[in-house]
């Protein structure tokens, strides 16, 4: 089986050049959301900001959709995403090897 997912969210807008808005991300993930896309990763969830706009994500997208947070191997964010009881959310774990991500 071929799942797809997709990143434009997280990656595919941090381009200095690409307009970030929220209003903007939105527009984009309704347009996602009538593909045939299995998943859509929205990036990390370190504030209280993010943790609202998660929310608003999980809104626009059907609830078939996968949505995948990305979080550092760190209890304390682990634990802060997973209370967010969202619907058929994915929980994707970082573990940097260089130090200079860490």
């Amino acid at each position: 089986m071929i799942r797809i997912q997709d990143n434009t969210i997280r990656d595919g807008m941090q381009q200095s050049n690409v307009r970030k808005s929220l209003i903007i991300k939105k527009e984009v993930l309704k347009q996602i959301n009538k593909l045939n896309i299995n998943s859509v990763e929205v990036g990390m969830c370190t504030t209280i900001e993010d943790e609202f706009n998660i929310h608003q994500f999980r809104d626009i997208l059907s609830p078939e959709k996968e949505l995948v947070v990305l979080t550092r191997l760190n209890e304390k964010e682990i634990k802060k995403i997973v209370k967010l009881k969202i619907h058929n959310l994915v929980v994707k774990i970082l573990l940097p090897i260089s130090d200079l991500h860490i």
